[in-house]
Protein backbone atom coordinates (compact mmCIF):
# COMPACT_ATOMS: atom_id res chain seq x y z
CA UNK A 1 0.00 0.00 0.00
CA UNK A 2 1.26 3.46 -0.87
CA UNK A 3 1.33 6.00 1.97
CA UNK A 4 0.39 9.35 0.42
CA UNK A 5 1.14 11.06 3.74
CA UNK A 6 3.59 9.79 6.38
CA UNK A 7 1.07 10.66 9.09
CA UNK A 8 -0.82 7.44 8.59
CA UNK A 9 2.04 4.95 8.43
CA UNK A 10 4.01 6.54 11.25
CA UNK A 11 0.94 6.75 13.50
CA UNK A 12 0.30 3.02 13.15
CA UNK A 13 3.95 2.20 13.62
CA UNK A 14 4.37 4.28 16.79
CA UNK A 15 1.20 2.81 18.24
CA UNK A 16 2.58 -0.68 17.69
CA UNK A 17 5.86 0.28 19.35
CA UNK A 18 4.10 1.32 22.56
CA UNK A 19 0.49 1.81 23.65
CA UNK A 20 0.89 5.50 24.58
CA UNK A 21 -1.43 7.18 22.09
CA UNK A 22 -0.09 10.67 22.71
CA UNK A 23 3.46 9.68 21.77
CA UNK A 24 2.13 8.11 18.60
CA UNK A 25 0.28 11.28 17.67
CA UNK A 26 3.39 13.39 18.28
CA UNK A 27 5.44 11.20 15.95
CA UNK A 28 2.67 11.13 13.38
CA UNK A 29 2.23 14.91 13.39
CA UNK A 30 5.96 15.34 12.93
CA UNK A 31 5.91 12.87 10.07
CA UNK A 32 3.04 14.78 8.50
CA UNK A 33 5.23 17.92 8.50
CA UNK A 34 2.79 19.70 10.80
CA UNK A 35 5.83 20.09 13.06
CA UNK A 36 4.32 19.66 16.46
CA UNK A 37 2.67 16.97 18.49
CA UNK A 38 0.59 15.80 21.33
CA UNK A 39 1.50 15.84 24.96
CA UNK A 40 2.17 12.84 27.11
CA UNK A 41 -0.90 11.18 28.52
CA UNK A 42 -4.51 12.28 28.15
CA UNK A 43 -7.29 13.84 30.14
CA UNK A 44 -9.76 11.02 30.01
CA UNK A 45 -11.25 8.27 27.97
CA UNK A 46 -9.71 8.12 24.47
CA UNK A 47 -11.49 8.78 21.25
CA UNK A 48 -12.92 5.67 19.66
CA UNK A 49 -10.79 5.71 16.53
CA UNK A 50 -12.85 5.34 13.36
CA UNK A 51 -12.30 2.20 11.33
CA UNK A 52 -9.31 2.97 9.13
CA UNK A 53 -9.67 -0.15 7.01
CA UNK A 54 -9.87 0.04 3.25
CA UNK A 55 -12.51 -1.33 0.97
CA UNK A 56 -16.21 -0.96 0.42
CA UNK A 57 -17.26 -2.33 3.81
CA UNK A 58 -15.36 0.32 5.78
CA UNK A 59 -16.52 3.07 3.42
CA UNK A 60 -20.13 2.00 3.49
CA UNK A 61 -20.15 2.21 7.26
CA UNK A 62 -18.48 5.62 7.19
CA UNK A 63 -20.87 6.86 4.51
CA UNK A 64 -24.04 5.94 6.39
CA UNK A 65 -26.10 9.03 7.34
CA UNK A 66 -25.75 10.02 10.99
CA UNK A 67 -27.34 12.56 13.28
CA UNK A 68 -23.98 13.97 14.34
CA UNK A 69 -20.61 13.00 12.94
CA UNK A 70 -19.27 11.43 16.12
CA UNK A 71 -18.61 7.90 17.27
CA UNK A 72 -17.45 6.29 20.50
CA UNK A 73 -18.46 5.29 24.00
CA UNK A 74 -21.09 2.93 25.23
CA UNK A 75 -24.61 2.70 23.99
CA UNK A 76 -27.19 4.74 25.88
CA UNK A 77 -29.88 2.39 27.03
CA UNK A 78 -32.68 4.90 27.33
CA UNK A 79 -31.94 7.40 24.57
CA UNK A 80 -35.45 6.88 23.26
CA UNK A 81 -36.81 8.53 26.40
CA UNK A 82 -34.69 11.64 25.93
CA UNK A 83 -35.95 14.65 24.01
CA UNK A 84 -33.95 17.68 22.86
CA UNK A 85 -34.58 20.54 25.27
CA UNK A 86 -31.50 22.78 25.28
CA UNK A 87 -30.71 25.77 23.10
CA UNK A 88 -27.39 25.25 21.31
CA UNK A 89 -25.07 28.17 20.53
CA UNK A 90 -21.92 26.88 18.81
CA UNK A 91 -18.57 28.58 19.33
CA UNK A 92 -18.16 31.12 16.48
CA UNK A 93 -15.18 30.91 14.11
CA UNK A 94 -12.22 33.00 15.26
CA UNK A 95 -11.96 35.53 12.42
CA UNK A 96 -10.09 38.33 14.22
CA UNK A 97 -6.77 39.93 13.29
CA UNK A 98 -4.13 37.37 12.38
CA UNK A 99 -2.11 36.35 15.43
CA UNK A 100 0.19 33.37 15.88
CA UNK A 101 -2.55 31.39 17.62
CA UNK A 102 -5.13 32.23 14.97
CA UNK A 103 -2.69 31.28 12.20
CA UNK A 104 -2.08 27.91 13.83
CA UNK A 105 -5.82 27.34 14.19
CA UNK A 106 -6.51 28.17 10.54
CA UNK A 107 -3.55 26.08 9.41
CA UNK A 108 -4.89 23.07 11.30
CA UNK A 109 -8.37 23.70 9.89
CA UNK A 110 -6.78 23.51 6.43
CA UNK A 111 -5.11 20.21 7.36
CA UNK A 112 -8.51 19.00 8.54
CA UNK A 113 -10.05 19.79 5.15
CA UNK A 114 -7.10 18.06 3.46
CA UNK A 115 -7.72 14.90 5.48
CA UNK A 116 -11.40 14.98 4.51
CA UNK A 117 -10.45 15.38 0.84
CA UNK A 118 -7.92 12.53 1.17
CA UNK A 119 -10.34 9.92 2.51
CA UNK A 120 -10.51 8.04 -0.79
CA UNK A 121 -6.83 8.37 -1.80
CA UNK A 122 -5.69 7.23 1.66
CA UNK A 123 -8.05 4.22 1.60
CA UNK A 124 -9.89 5.63 4.61
CA UNK A 125 -6.83 6.20 6.80
CA UNK A 126 -7.17 9.98 6.80
CA UNK A 127 -10.06 9.76 9.25
CA UNK A 128 -7.31 9.36 11.87
CA UNK A 129 -6.09 12.84 10.94
CA UNK A 130 -9.63 14.15 11.30
CA UNK A 131 -9.97 12.55 14.72
CA UNK A 132 -6.76 14.05 16.10
CA UNK A 133 -6.67 17.48 14.42
CA UNK A 134 -10.09 18.74 13.37
CA UNK A 135 -11.75 19.65 16.67
CA UNK A 136 -10.60 23.03 18.01
CA UNK A 137 -10.58 21.71 21.59
CA UNK A 138 -9.02 18.31 20.87
CA UNK A 139 -6.22 17.62 23.38
CA UNK A 140 -3.68 16.76 20.67
CA UNK A 141 -4.46 19.92 18.72
CA UNK A 142 -4.34 22.11 21.84
CA UNK A 143 -1.00 20.60 22.83
CA UNK A 144 0.46 21.27 19.38
CA UNK A 145 -0.60 24.93 19.61
CA UNK A 146 0.70 25.21 23.19
CA UNK A 147 4.09 23.77 22.29
CA UNK A 148 4.48 25.91 19.17
CA UNK A 149 3.63 29.09 21.11
CA UNK A 150 6.21 28.04 23.70
CA UNK A 151 8.86 27.51 21.00
CA UNK A 152 8.16 30.99 19.60
CA UNK A 153 8.26 32.61 23.03
CA UNK A 154 11.62 31.03 23.90
CA UNK A 155 13.10 31.91 20.51
CA UNK A 156 13.62 28.42 19.08
CA UNK A 157 11.05 29.15 16.34
CA UNK A 158 10.54 32.45 14.49
CA UNK A 159 7.00 33.34 13.43
CA UNK A 160 6.95 35.26 10.12
CA UNK A 161 3.64 37.09 9.78
CA UNK A 162 4.00 37.93 6.07
CA UNK A 163 4.58 34.27 5.16
CA UNK A 164 1.70 33.22 7.42
CA UNK A 165 -0.69 35.54 5.54
CA UNK A 166 0.65 34.31 2.18
CA UNK A 167 0.13 30.71 3.33
CA UNK A 168 -3.52 31.28 4.22
CA UNK A 169 -4.12 33.31 1.07
CA UNK A 170 -2.57 30.54 -1.01
CA UNK A 171 -4.96 27.92 0.29
CA UNK A 172 -7.85 29.59 -1.49
CA UNK A 173 -10.41 27.21 -2.96
CA UNK A 174 -7.91 24.33 -3.38
CA UNK A 175 -9.78 21.29 -2.12
CA UNK A 176 -8.01 18.38 -3.78
CA UNK A 177 -6.05 15.94 -1.65
CA UNK A 178 -2.71 16.26 -3.45
CA UNK A 179 -3.19 19.97 -4.19
CA UNK A 180 -3.72 20.88 -0.55
CA UNK A 181 -0.82 18.66 0.50
CA UNK A 182 1.51 20.51 -1.87
CA UNK A 183 0.44 23.93 -0.55
CA UNK A 184 0.60 23.00 3.13
CA UNK A 185 4.02 21.35 3.02
CA UNK A 186 5.95 23.89 0.93
CA UNK A 187 6.46 27.59 0.29
CA UNK A 188 4.97 30.16 2.69
CA UNK A 189 3.21 27.53 4.83
CA UNK A 190 6.59 25.97 5.65
CA UNK A 191 8.34 29.33 5.99
CA UNK A 192 5.81 30.87 8.38
CA UNK A 193 7.44 29.00 11.28
CA UNK A 194 11.22 29.23 10.88
CA UNK A 195 13.47 26.97 13.03
CA UNK A 196 16.26 28.74 14.91
CA UNK A 197 18.33 26.03 16.65
CA UNK A 198 21.70 24.83 15.37
CA UNK A 199 23.08 21.30 15.50
CA UNK A 200 23.71 19.86 18.98
CA UNK A 201 21.31 22.28 20.69
CA UNK A 202 18.67 20.60 22.88
CA UNK A 203 15.21 20.35 21.29
CA UNK A 204 11.77 18.84 21.68
CA UNK A 205 10.76 18.78 18.03
CA UNK A 206 12.18 19.12 14.52
CA UNK A 207 10.21 22.36 14.17
CA UNK A 208 12.95 24.01 16.24
CA UNK A 209 15.96 22.66 14.32
CA UNK A 210 17.51 24.35 11.30
CA UNK A 211 18.63 20.94 10.04
CA UNK A 212 15.04 19.73 10.43
CA UNK A 213 15.85 16.83 12.77
CA UNK A 214 15.42 16.60 16.54
CA UNK A 215 17.22 13.32 17.06
CA UNK A 216 16.14 11.06 19.89
CA UNK A 217 12.99 13.09 20.67
CA UNK A 218 9.92 10.89 21.16
CA UNK A 219 7.96 13.32 23.37
CA UNK A 220 11.24 13.84 25.27
CA UNK A 221 14.27 16.10 24.88
CA UNK A 222 16.61 15.36 21.98
CA UNK A 223 19.33 17.25 20.13
CA UNK A 224 19.25 18.99 16.79
CA UNK A 225 21.43 17.34 14.22
CA UNK A 226 21.84 16.24 10.62
CA UNK A 227 19.74 13.33 9.42
CA UNK A 228 21.10 9.89 10.19
CA UNK A 229 22.73 7.86 7.44
CA UNK A 230 22.05 4.22 6.54
CA UNK A 231 23.32 1.93 9.28
CA UNK A 232 22.72 4.44 12.07
CA UNK A 233 19.97 3.97 14.70
CA UNK A 234 16.68 5.88 14.35
CA UNK A 235 13.56 6.52 16.40
CA UNK A 236 11.10 7.43 13.65
CA UNK A 237 10.45 8.27 10.01
CA UNK A 238 12.04 11.73 10.06
CA UNK A 239 15.37 10.75 11.60
CA UNK A 240 16.85 9.28 8.42
CA UNK A 241 18.46 11.11 5.51
CA UNK A 242 16.68 11.60 2.21
CA UNK A 243 16.67 8.36 0.26
CA UNK A 244 16.58 6.20 3.38
CA UNK A 245 14.01 5.04 5.92
CA UNK A 246 13.75 3.79 9.50
CA UNK A 247 13.32 0.02 9.20
CA UNK A 248 11.73 -2.61 11.43
CA UNK A 249 14.86 -2.79 13.59
CA UNK A 250 14.88 1.01 14.02
CA UNK A 251 18.00 1.40 11.89
CA UNK A 252 18.24 3.74 8.88
CA UNK A 253 18.35 1.80 5.62
CA UNK A 254 18.58 2.89 1.98
CA UNK A 255 15.19 2.85 0.29
CA UNK A 256 14.52 -0.29 -1.69
CA UNK A 257 14.06 -0.61 -5.44
CA UNK A 258 11.22 -2.17 -7.40
CA UNK A 259 10.69 -5.84 -6.59
CA UNK A 260 12.25 -5.65 -3.12
CA UNK A 261 10.17 -6.86 -0.14
CA UNK A 262 8.24 -4.27 1.87
CA UNK A 263 5.52 -3.98 4.47
CA UNK A 264 2.62 -1.63 5.12
CA UNK A 265 3.84 -1.38 8.71
CA UNK A 266 6.98 0.61 7.78
CA UNK A 267 6.62 3.92 6.00
CA UNK A 268 9.06 4.98 3.29
CA UNK A 269 10.75 1.63 2.58
CA UNK A 270 10.29 1.88 -1.19
CA UNK A 271 12.14 4.34 -3.39
CA UNK A 272 9.01 4.64 -5.52
CA UNK A 273 6.79 5.21 -2.49
CA UNK A 274 4.59 2.23 -3.39
CA UNK A 275 4.41 -1.06 -1.50
CA UNK A 276 1.95 -3.22 -3.42
CA UNK A 277 1.48 -6.88 -2.58
CA UNK A 278 4.45 -6.73 -0.17
CA UNK A 279 6.79 -5.72 -3.02
CA UNK A 280 8.09 -2.28 -3.97
CA UNK A 281 6.71 -1.05 -7.28
CA UNK A 282 6.62 2.22 -9.18
CA UNK A 283 3.40 4.25 -8.77
CA UNK A 284 0.97 2.31 -10.92
CA UNK A 285 -0.21 4.02 -14.15
CA UNK A 286 -3.72 4.10 -15.58
CA UNK A 287 -4.85 0.62 -16.57
CA UNK A 288 -2.48 -1.24 -14.23
CA UNK A 289 -3.92 -3.87 -11.87
CA UNK A 290 -4.02 -2.71 -8.24
CA UNK A 291 -5.22 -3.51 -4.74
CA UNK A 292 -5.42 -0.05 -3.12
CA UNK A 293 -6.04 3.58 -4.06
CA UNK A 294 -2.69 4.65 -2.62
CA UNK A 295 -0.80 2.41 -5.06
CA UNK A 296 -2.09 4.29 -8.11
CA UNK A 297 -0.22 7.18 -9.67
CA UNK A 298 -1.16 10.78 -8.79
CA UNK A 299 -4.88 11.23 -8.32
CA UNK A 300 -5.82 7.87 -9.90
CA UNK A 301 -7.86 5.47 -7.79
CA UNK A 302 -8.08 1.67 -7.76
CA UNK A 303 -11.55 0.93 -9.16
CA UNK A 304 -12.54 -2.67 -9.85
CA UNK A 305 -8.91 -3.71 -9.45
CA UNK A 306 -7.57 -1.26 -12.07
CA UNK A 307 -5.99 2.22 -11.69
CA UNK A 308 -8.25 4.81 -13.31
CA UNK A 309 -9.75 8.26 -12.77
CA UNK A 310 -12.05 8.45 -9.78
CA UNK A 311 -15.66 9.47 -9.96
CA UNK A 312 -16.21 13.23 -10.00
CA UNK A 313 -18.55 15.47 -8.04
CA UNK A 314 -22.17 14.59 -8.65
CA UNK A 315 -21.43 11.20 -10.19
CA UNK A 316 -23.03 8.04 -8.81
CA UNK A 317 -21.05 6.01 -6.27
CA UNK A 318 -21.39 3.19 -3.76
CA UNK A 319 -18.32 3.99 -1.62
CA UNK A 320 -16.09 6.97 -0.78
CA UNK A 321 -13.19 4.87 -2.13
CA UNK A 322 -14.59 5.51 -5.62
CA UNK A 323 -14.74 9.34 -5.36
CA UNK A 324 -11.85 11.61 -6.32
CA UNK A 325 -11.27 14.19 -3.54
CA UNK A 326 -14.84 13.70 -2.34
CA UNK A 327 -17.13 11.63 -0.13
CA UNK A 328 -19.86 9.27 -1.25
CA UNK A 329 -23.07 10.46 0.40
CA UNK A 330 -26.53 9.24 -0.53
CA UNK A 331 -25.17 7.61 -3.69
CA UNK A 332 -23.36 10.69 -5.10
CA UNK A 333 -19.82 12.05 -4.79
CA UNK A 334 -19.97 15.25 -2.71
CA UNK A 335 -17.32 17.92 -2.10
CA UNK A 336 -15.40 17.71 1.20
CA UNK A 337 -16.53 20.06 3.96
CA UNK A 338 -14.08 21.50 6.47
CA UNK A 339 -14.67 23.45 9.71
CA UNK A 340 -17.39 26.10 9.30
CA UNK A 341 -18.06 25.18 5.65
CA UNK A 342 -21.70 25.24 4.49
CA UNK A 343 -23.66 21.99 4.90
CA UNK A 344 -27.11 20.46 4.81
CA UNK A 345 -26.56 17.34 6.96
CA UNK A 346 -23.98 16.36 9.59
CA UNK A 347 -22.57 13.46 7.57
CA UNK A 348 -21.17 16.04 5.15
CA UNK A 349 -18.92 17.44 7.91
CA UNK A 350 -15.58 16.28 9.29
CA UNK A 351 -15.50 13.83 12.17
CA UNK A 352 -16.56 15.43 15.51
CA UNK A 353 -18.46 18.17 13.65
CA UNK A 354 -22.17 18.54 13.06
CA UNK A 355 -24.32 20.63 10.74
CA UNK A 356 -26.03 23.50 12.58
CA UNK A 357 -27.85 26.37 10.85
CA UNK A 358 -26.21 25.45 7.54
CA UNK A 359 -22.60 25.35 8.80
CA UNK A 360 -20.24 22.59 9.99
CA UNK A 361 -19.56 23.39 13.65
CA UNK A 362 -17.52 21.48 16.25
CA UNK A 363 -19.21 19.45 18.94
CA UNK A 364 -19.38 21.57 22.11
CA UNK A 365 -16.61 21.48 24.74
CA UNK A 366 -16.21 22.41 28.39
CA UNK A 367 -18.23 25.50 29.29
CA UNK A 368 -20.12 25.60 25.97
CA UNK A 369 -23.84 25.05 25.48
CA UNK A 370 -25.02 21.56 24.54
CA UNK A 371 -28.00 19.26 24.25
CA UNK A 372 -27.67 15.64 25.47
CA UNK A 373 -29.48 14.31 22.40
CA UNK A 374 -28.76 16.54 19.42
CA UNK A 375 -25.53 18.30 20.44
CA UNK A 376 -23.54 16.00 22.78
CA UNK A 377 -20.31 17.17 24.35
CA UNK A 378 -16.89 16.34 22.99
CA UNK A 379 -15.23 17.38 26.26
CA UNK A 380 -17.34 17.13 29.42
CA UNK A 381 -20.87 15.83 29.90
CA UNK A 382 -24.03 17.78 29.12
CA UNK A 383 -25.31 18.91 32.52
CA UNK A 384 -28.06 21.58 32.65
CA UNK A 385 -27.43 22.40 28.97
CA UNK A 386 -23.72 23.07 29.50
CA UNK A 387 -20.65 20.85 28.99
CA UNK A 388 -19.17 20.22 32.45
CA UNK A 389 -16.27 17.98 33.45
CA UNK A 390 -17.26 15.16 35.79
CA UNK A 391 -15.64 14.40 39.15
CA UNK A 392 -14.35 11.14 40.55
CA UNK A 393 -17.10 8.60 41.12
CA UNK A 394 -19.63 10.23 38.80
CA UNK A 395 -21.18 8.08 36.03
CA UNK A 396 -19.55 8.83 32.70
CA UNK A 397 -21.05 6.65 29.96
CA UNK A 398 -24.59 8.01 29.64
CA UNK A 399 -23.99 10.69 27.02
CA UNK A 400 -21.01 9.12 25.23
CA UNK A 401 -18.58 12.05 25.41
CA UNK A 402 -14.98 11.46 24.34
CA UNK A 403 -13.46 13.26 27.35
CA UNK A 404 -16.04 13.42 30.17
CA UNK A 405 -13.82 13.41 33.28
CA UNK A 406 -12.01 16.41 34.69
CA UNK A 407 -9.03 14.73 36.38
CA UNK A 408 -8.89 11.09 35.49
CA UNK A 409 -10.55 8.78 33.00
CA UNK A 410 -13.80 6.94 32.44
CA UNK A 411 -13.33 3.36 33.68
CA UNK A 412 -15.21 1.13 31.19
CA UNK A 413 -15.64 -1.59 33.81
CA UNK A 414 -17.66 0.68 36.12
CA UNK A 415 -18.69 3.53 33.79
CA UNK A 416 -17.50 6.01 36.41
CA UNK A 417 -14.74 8.63 36.49
CA UNK A 418 -11.67 7.42 38.38
CA UNK A 419 -8.24 8.99 39.07
CA UNK A 420 -5.38 8.36 36.66
CA UNK A 421 -3.21 5.39 37.53
CA UNK A 422 0.03 6.11 39.36
CA UNK A 423 3.57 5.29 38.27
CA UNK A 424 4.19 1.54 38.28
CA UNK A 425 0.52 0.55 38.33
CA UNK A 426 -0.65 -2.01 35.73
CA UNK A 427 -2.38 -0.40 32.73
CA UNK A 428 -4.14 -1.44 29.56
CA UNK A 429 -3.74 1.70 27.44
CA UNK A 430 -2.07 5.09 27.56
CA UNK A 431 -5.24 6.99 28.46
CA UNK A 432 -5.38 5.35 31.89
CA UNK A 433 -2.01 6.84 32.92
CA UNK A 434 -1.68 10.44 34.04
CA UNK A 435 -0.23 13.38 32.07
CA UNK A 436 3.49 12.88 31.49
CA UNK A 437 3.11 9.10 31.63
CA UNK A 438 2.65 6.30 29.13
CA UNK A 439 1.56 2.67 29.35
CA UNK A 440 4.83 0.81 28.80
CA UNK A 441 5.42 -2.15 26.50
CA UNK A 442 6.81 -4.34 29.29
CA UNK A 443 4.95 -7.43 30.52
CA UNK A 444 2.66 -6.72 32.19
CA UNK A 445 2.32 -3.11 30.92
CA UNK A 446 2.68 -0.45 33.61
CA UNK A 447 2.41 3.35 33.80
CA UNK A 448 5.89 4.81 33.38
CA UNK A 449 7.21 8.37 32.90
CA UNK A 450 7.16 9.33 29.22
CA UNK A 451 10.54 11.00 29.63
CA UNK A 452 12.66 8.98 32.13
Amino acid sequence: MYRTDPFFGELERQQERGPGTASAVRAALAAALIVGGAGCGGRSRPLEEPDAGSGADASAEADAPVEANVDGGDEVEDDADLEPHCAFEPAPPDDGELTVERFLGRLLDAYCLMYVACESKSDGLSVLGEAFLCHHQGPERLEYVRMTLRFIEEGSVLFQAAEARACLDGLGPTETCLGMSDVLTSGPCREALLPQLADEEPCMDGEQCSAGRCLGAQACEGRCGPPREPGEPCDGALDCAEGSFCNERFVCEAQRGDGAPCSDDVWGACESGVCEGERCAGPLPAGAPCHSNQACEGSLLCLDGVCREGRRLGEACTSTQECADARCLRGRCEAPRGPHDPCETSDQCAWLYLCHDGSCVPLPSEGESCDPVEFPCFIGACEACSCELLGHGEPCSRQNPAYPCGDGYCDPSTDRCVPFLGEGEPCSDGYTCGPGSVCSDEEPPRCRPACP
